[in-house]
């Protein structure tokens, strides 16, 4: 098992400006990088992805090997692997730092050409988080004075020692189970989303209580949903999933009734 560092949000060349794509991760459970390539990263060797990017880009060789090396360390990105899901900085910067998820591979990579956004991609399950943290916080335990890469490689030392502070300073607990061996503890959820007038509405089946999410697209309301569940999970407790049976199905039906 490895673990990992990845950015969630693509810079426009020559603007100051980008694209957050932190949503589609979790509407899809993905974790995803892109690059325009001509060839399928995973069956080129290095060589060949460097010389399709130099054409793409009309970049430097330095560019596109470092290009190419991120590919090819994405590619290699193992089920099981832990990554880490937060907003790059520089090493100057002394503001907070957005941590947005931690996501547990759980499939081999494939290439995506049909996607329209990010095409590179690995199935994922991912923990909601969505808090900011200091960015000393990081800095200390993860040993990284910046982090403006698409993909950072972290030890696994640093890695627990960020759980622990995050646990400590924000109570913020990674739901990780014992001996690194397991699966995160991961619950899977029927969603219902409805389209209305104004947005679009999502509420779970199959737990306790009353749990909304909404937003203007169907991606913001499935966001929404899922970390509210998590938080009513968190503020509740896990007895709130404890349902038997689970609900296996979900069907949408229409009938006529006299009014």
């Amino acid at each position: 098992m490895q673990y990992w560092v990845l950015k969630t949000r693509e810079d426009l060349p020559g603007r100051r400006d980008f694209i957050e794509h932190w949503d589609r991760f979790v509407a899809e459970g993905v974790i995803a990088i892109d690059w325009k390539l001509d060839v399928a990263p995973d069956k080129v060797s290095q060589e060949e992805m460097e010389s399709s990017l130099r054409k793409t880009y009309h970049c430097t060789e330095g560019s596109a090997e470092y290009a190419a090396r991120t590919i090819r360390k994405f590619v290699n990105i193992g089920e099981k692997d832990i990554v880490l899901l937060c907003r790059g900085y520089p090493p100057k910067y002394c503001g907070d730092v957005h941590i947005y998820g931690v996501a547990q591979v759980v499939g081999p990579f494939y290439d995506d050409r049909d996607s329209d956004w990010w095409r590179f991609k690995h199935k994922a399950n991912i923990q909601v988080i969505e808090r900011y943290v200091l960015k000393s916080l990081l800095e200390n335990t993860l040993k990284k004075a910046s982090m403006l890469k698409t993909l950072h490689e972290i030890d696994v030392k640093g890695f627990d020692e960020l759980l622990a502070a995050l646990r400590s300073y924000y109570g913020i607990n990674i739901d990780i189970t014992e001996g690194r061996e397991g699966d995160f503890k991961v619950r899977q959820f029927k969603i219902i989303v409805e389209k209305a007038p104004d947005g679009y509405v999502a509420y779970p089946l199959g737990l306790k209580g009353v749990v909304i999410g909404q937003g203007d697209t169907y991606e913001e309301a499935v966001s929404d949903i899922k970390s509210a569940i998590q938080f009513h999970i968190e503020t509740f407790g896990k007895e709130v999933v404890e349902l038997e049976p689970p609900v296996l199905e979900a069907f949408i039906a229409e009938v006529g009734v006299t009014v």
